[in-house]
């Protein structure tokens, strides 16, 4: 199974490790690291629909997956692409499916 986590968790865990791959952000320890992790927006980026399944409740879950990929020249290594994963969670009803809210996101570390 896999752990639910809201929007401002999955924002500080996208920040927290651009501090520690992307060769433009503050370095870690750093003074201005703290101001990174506060003012970090996760960058648009494309969904792709990976799964659905029918929920305990009865409602339908959709997966969707989306990565933050830092190519290897701007990462700190400047050695391989890094990648950053999670999947966007929403459910409907069976009877509305074009009614879909949001559950959570999913972390793929």
């Amino acid at each position: 199974m896999y752990e639910l986590v809201n929007h401002e968790t999955l924002r500080l865990a996208a920040a927290e490790w651009m501090l520690q791959h992307a060769r433009t952000a503050p370095l870690p320890q750093s003074e201005g690291a703290e101001a990174y992790l506060l003012n970090f927006r996760l960058p648009e980026t494309p969904f792709t629909f990976t799964q659905s399944y029918a929920g305990s409740g009865g409602e339908i879950l959709l997966h969707f997956r989306t990565e933050i990929r830092l190519a290897a020249w701007r990462t700190r290594s400047g050695k391989a692409d890094v990648i950053f994963s999670y999947d966007k969670i929403l459910c409907t009803a069976p009877e509305t499916p074009d009614e879909q809210r949001l559950r959570g996101y999913v972390l793929w570390r």
